[in-house]
């Protein structure tokens, strides 16, 4: 979960329909980072109301997240925007996870996704460069049959890019 006590420069609320149908008190506590100017991405193919607060709003096909976690890695990872020394320090496998995600690059998984090439690459950018970042996943990612591998890449994304035990960041 964020650390929303020091608000992150760039949010990404996925699969979370935090002002309807959250009751832990994080809707209250986005307040500081709408005040701060934190760049707001939503990924939920409905409009919750977040979503009209976004900078940008993806609307992938349902079920197809752990494929658009996927495509954000590849383009972060193609670009070499993941943080070198947090990778080289914390992380084992990175060569293993270069070679996988070549499978999946953005053109083809827009394709499967229903999100533009361009949006993909974009949220890539964004969330790789704009630090501290942090994302917040809801219930709707645990509730398909790739959850597991969904939530592991959504993981990945916060390690690569240096976002896990930093202020502002994922705790």
């Amino acid at each position: 979960y964020p650390d929303y006590d020091h608000p992150p420069k760039c949010l990404i609320i996925w699969g979370r329909n935090s002002f309807q149908t959250c009751g832990d008190g994080s809707p209250a506590r986005f307040r500081p980072a709408f005040d701060k100017g934190t760049k707001f991405i939503v990924i939920d193919p409905r409009k919750i109301s977040l979503a009209s607060r976004a900078d940008i709003w993806l609307k992938p096909r349902p079920g197809s997240d752990g494929l658009l976690a996927l495509g954000l890695l590849n383009v972060i990872i193609t670009e070499k925007l993941y943080d070198k020394e947090f990778v080289d320090k914390w992380t084992l496998g990175f060569e293993q996870l270069r070679d996988f995600i070549a499978a999946y690059p953005p053109g083809e998984v827009a394709g499967k996704t229903w999100v533009p090439k361009s949006q993909i690459e974009q949220v890539a950018r964004m969330y790789a460069t704009t630090r501290p970042a942090a994302i917040q996943w809801g219930n709707a990612l645990e509730q398909t049959s790739n959850s597991f591998q969904t939530c592991r890449a959504i993981t990945i994304l916060e390690a690569i890019t240096g976002n896990l035990d930093v202020p502002g960041g994922g705790v």
